[in-house]
């Protein structure tokens, strides 16, 4: 009798803490937020189910951006950080937790120009780059010699895509000379720049370090460009 009443009282307690952890099960605040405003509806079966998949726990990780295409990252971007598909304030967004600062950098890849060409080559590069500083020093110098290209940058995309005149008299240059059209002679133009600046004997050592390193990264974004595009004149 004893052993017949120990089994009832294991299997009720098992009952309670399986009910239990039925009832904490919540639907992801970032989901939740998606489903809402319908902005799952402009993608494909297939990526709405890898999507919900990827944000089930309101985190991005490395492993899980790894496992997407570029085009796929950039409708991850356009849905929680762009706010595209939602129509709505990105500050109303719930915070998705990003796990590595590569992811960061990642998703800023996508959208840092108008051209794909280039923001792909750009993708590729940064998932090279281990060290969070490096990656820091290379997307200010980029983000400097992008100039008002650099949709990242939110104060100069406003001016670049400002219907106002007086705006764009003020700050943009009057000819369209900023407007960079080819993006392989703006990575030599990087690439040569910094090669002066190593050979100068007046820079300091340690600035050197940094130099060698963004020379680095250039080369590497150069060779990811020149394979996008030669890859595209052979299609």
């Amino acid at each position: 009798m004893e052993r017949t009443s120990t089994n009832s009282s294991t299997y009720s307690a098992m009952s309670r803490l399986q009910t239990s952890k039925i009832k904490t099960i919540k639907t992801p605040k970032v989901i939740t937020f998606i489903d809402k405003y319908n902005g799952f509806s402009y993608l494909s079966s297939t990526d709405e189910e890898i999507f919900r998949e990827i944000l089930s726990d309101d985190k991005l990780t490395m492993e899980k951006m790894q496992s997407l295409t570029y085009k796929q990252v950039k409708k991850v971007e356009d849905l929680i950080l762009s706010n595209y598909t939602t129509g709505v304030c990105a500050t109303e967004m719930p915070v998705v937790k990003i796990m590595d600062r590569k992811i960061t950098s990642m998703l800023k890849a996508v959208r840092m120009t108008y051209n794909e060409d280039f923001n792909k080559a750009l993708f590729k590069t940064v998932q090279t780059i281990n060290n969070s500083i490096e990656r820091m020093d290379f997307f200010y110098r980029l983000s400097n010699s992008l100039g008002f290209n650099d949709n990242t940058e939110s104060i100069r995309a406003i001016i670049a895509k400002t219907n106002n005149s007086e705006l764009k008299k003020k700050y943009l240059p009057q000819s369209d000379e900023w407007i960079i059209k080819d993006y392989k002679k703006f990575i030599n133009t990087n690439i040569n720049d910094l090669d002066n600046l190593l050979e100068n004997p007046n820079i300091l050592d340690e600035d050197k370090q940094l130099y060698q390193k963004l020379l680095n990264n250039f080369i590497t974004l150069q060779k990811n460009h020149n394979k996008i595009t030669n890859k595209l004149k052979h299609i």
